[in-house]
């Protein structure tokens, strides 16, 4: 088997164990990052051999984005926060993907684009107050802002606080 067959044979593998045991979405990496143009390439050649399935991922690897234009059913969210957030701008501005913007001391960028998401780090989250939105973080936002924070995140995760009917990084 050449390299190139054995490349489309893992492709073929993997989008076949996707379609059948994620066929309403599938997230790339929960934890990890792309770390090649090669790997770029296979995660948009895995998403374009299943076309019917939503994949989305989270990534701060932005040198390696350009292959996954060609896939139409992946969502790219940029990870960013203060120490990359022009870069990730300049990224933004080029490919139109999404910015994630994850906070640790309750900043925010002011010129933040619309279709953004704010991730606030566990500290500033409400999950354990009687009523989240007491926390003094979520009082420093404006409604705007507001409209942009994960609910999952923010006020916890439940039958209706999840990912799936949340859609915010995945639309």
């Amino acid at each position: 088997m050449t390299r190139a067959d054995y490349r489309e044979f893992v492709i073929q593998t993997f989008a076949k164990y996707i379609s059948k045991n994620a066929p309403s979405g599938f997230r790339w990496h929960v934890a990890g990052d792309i770390f090649s143009v090669d790997y770029s390439q296979f995660i948009c050649d895995v998403c374009v051999a299943v076309p019917a399935v939503p994949f989305w991922l989270y990534t701060r690897s932005f040198a390696y984005l350009e292959p996954l234009l060609e896939a139409k059913n992946l969502i790219v969210n940029l990870s960013t926060d203060k120490d990359n957030w022009q870069e990730a701008l300049g990224v933004h501005e080029k490919f139109g993907f999404r910015l994630c913007y994850l906070t640790v001391e309750g900043e925010v960028p002011e010129d933040l684009p619309e279709g953004s998401v704010i991730f606030p780090s566990y500290e500033l989250r409400g999950r354990d107050l009687p009523e989240p939105k007491q926390a003094w973080w979520w009082h420093t936002l404006d409604a705007r802002q507001r409209q942009m924070v994960c609910p999952t995140d923010f006020f916890g995760q439940s039958e209706a606080l999840r990912c799936g009917p949340c859609q915010k990084c995945l639309i």
